[in-house]
């Protein structure tokens, strides 16, 4: 009899590939609001969750998402990362704080949800896939980004994800046919 082989999945990006309190707080704006009923635009010690409660939920949603990847998230892809982790942290906001909204249907969780899983998919056909470990076959490619010239990286056409500006290069170094 044979032993199972587990499922590879990917490793958790860095903390710097997931989303901000900041950024969660901007998909639920109607949840930020402080003890006075005050709508604030983030997560901050007066809101339910608090700063630190929603910075827990972002975490744990950063797990999840890479637990549904059979593959290590590229820096390249940070940004396709962030917003599925968005999305899940978003979802988990509303079920752990507002439970009887979302029974209710008085809740934006079932839009979160089809748009997370619409997401996590587009990532995971990104992925790579080569056995070399390339990014060939991930799609990278077609999404924009250009090789470098010159000793040069050329801006890519996805632009940088929020707050991480320094992503705004990349290389790619396979030959583009479309270059």
């Amino acid at each position: 009899m044979s032993t199972p082989q587990p499922t590879v999945r990917g490793a958790v990006p860095p903390p710097e590939a997931w989303p901000t309190v900041d950024e969660v707080a901007a998909l639920l704006r109607a949840r930020t609001k402080d003890n006075n009923g005050v709508e604030v635009g983030t997560f901050n010690p007066d809101t339910r969750p608090t700063d630190q409660g929603a910075g827990e939920l972002i975490a744990n949603a950063a797990q999840a998402v890479a637990g549904e990847l059979a593959a290590d998230v590229p820096i390249e892809l940070y940004g396709s990362f962030s917003f599925c982790t968005k999305l899940y942290a978003a979802c988990l906001v509303e079920k752990a704080y507002f439970p009887e909204q979302v029974q209710s249907s008085r809740s934006a969780y079932d839009q979160y949800w089809a748009e997370y899983l619409r997401a996590i998919e587009a990532l995971k056909d990104r992925l790579p896939t080569g056995g070399d470990g390339s990014l060939e076959a991930s799609g990278i490619g077609v999404l924009g980004l250009r090789r470098p010239y010159g000793g040069r990286c050329c801006q890519s056409g996805l632009g940088s994800p929020p707050g991480y500006p320094e992503l705004v290069c990349a290389v790619v170094n396979y030959d583009d046919p479309w270059c």
